[in-house]
């Protein structure tokens, strides 16, 4: 039973958040699936670097990021799961993460990241958007998993399809949550009729049927959305007031430039991203192929709500951030907690392999409280 006073609540999750050091690692330049408008594959970049394929050279970079302060590692790339001990390497170094998946290979137990695993609907649904049913696979190689959460990522083919996900989820032990599909600019060209880009990602869509949510759908998402929360309260983990805001017309502040100046994965200091060379990149954000405008992924979009929900607490009662952090935490950091706050109060944890300073919490040494 929770029986911290909520101003209690708020200041130790204020202290909470504030240990946040995000930074995104792109450890997979290959993928086994070609879903329709990939993010990855649209942009040059994916082309530009070639993958450091050395587990000792990847031990040390991870090393070196836990020695800057990274707290908190977004793993993704194209497939995470064909670079296991990629993720080997940045669990034994950073505190928390997550990382995402298209769950078709079971990422071993003891790497003890939150996966994302990805869904986009049914296994006819699968086999059209991503080239093969994987649904199925995905939902048996996850069943019971405490680490996984399915991200359902929301478009024009599969909203009719979120409660029986929902349910599927819900049989096999797992919760789910939502993400919105953002078309990224070379699919925009695409549709267009600019087929100059490689198309083993642009299969099947045209001007007049493909992925891109209209304002309409995204009223019809709500709908469905709040169905699945009222059906599956224990399964779906979602914040309203987040998909309030990541619907909007432009939920982000953009510059006379269109880029986002409030996006949590802006490449602003705060927040870095690392191509597969371990090279770090120069370009807008972790998701350089979108137009601001049209961005509505969940990774960025939540962590960019949790801030500026944040900055209005001066304004407000404090509630809004806190119900918007605890959904966030949910999804995002899940049962990690005790393993992060080892790490942050334990003097000279940073750079050390994190199971070596919860040995050392465990033993009773002096921490930094």
């Amino acid at each position: 039973m929770n029986t911290q006073t909520p101003r209690q609540r708020l200041a130790m999750i204020r202290s909470a958040a504030r240990s946040f050091r995000t930074t995104t690692y792109e450890v997979s330049a290959t993928c086994n699936l070609k879903c329709e408008g990939c993010l990855f594959f649209s942009g040059e970049h994916a082309w530009q670097h070639s993958e450091r394929t050395d587990p000792e050279a990847w031990r040390t970079f991870f090393r070196n990021e836990a020695r800057r302060g990274v707290s908190y590692g977004f793993l993704a790339g194209a497939e995470p799961s064909l670079a296991i001990e990629r993720l080997r390497a940045a669990w034994e170094y950073l505190p928390a993460g997550m990382a995402v998946t298209n769950g078709t290979r079971r990422i071993p137990d003891d790497i003890g990241f939150r996966l994302h695993v990805s869904l986009w609907g049914s296994e006819e649904t699968s086999t059209l958007t991503r080239g093969a049913d994987v649904t199925g696979k995905a939902l048996r190689n996850y069943a019971g998993d405490p680490r996984a959460v399915f991200v359902y990522t929301i478009n024009a083919c599969n909203l009719h399809e979120v409660l029986p996900m929902a349910r599927a989820c819900a049989d096999h032990g797992v919760p789910m949550t939502f993400n919105y599909y953002s078309p990224t600019e070379t699919y925009r060209r695409e549709l267009q009729g600019d087929r100059t880009a490689r198309t083993d990602w642009f299969r099947f869509s045209s001007a007049e049927d493909n992925l891109t949510l209209s304002p309409v759908d995204y009223c019809r998402a709500r709908d469905v959305i709040e169905a699945a929360i009222a059906l599956l309260p224990e399964t779906v983990i979602y914040s309203l007031a987040y998909d309030d805001w990541v619907t909007g017309a432009t939920p982000y502040d953009l510059d006379g430039d269109g880029i986002a100046r409030d996006c949590a994965s802006r490449s602003d200091g705060m927040h870095r991203t690392f191509f597969v060379d371990q090279s770090e990149s120069d370009l807008k954000c972790s998701n350089p192929t979108f137009d601001c405008r049209d961005c509505r992924t969940y990774a960025s979009g939540m962590t960019s709500h949790i801030r500026l929900e944040h900055q209005n607490l001066r304004r407000q009662a404090g509630k809004g951030w806190t119900d918007a952090f605890d959904c966030w935490n949910r999804i995002f950091v899940g049962n990690q907690w005790a393993r992060l706050d080892a790490w942050l109060n334990t003097d000279g944890a940073a750079g050390r392999p994190v199971d070596s300073v919860l040995a050392e919490r465990m033993s009773g040494r002096p921490s930094r409280r």
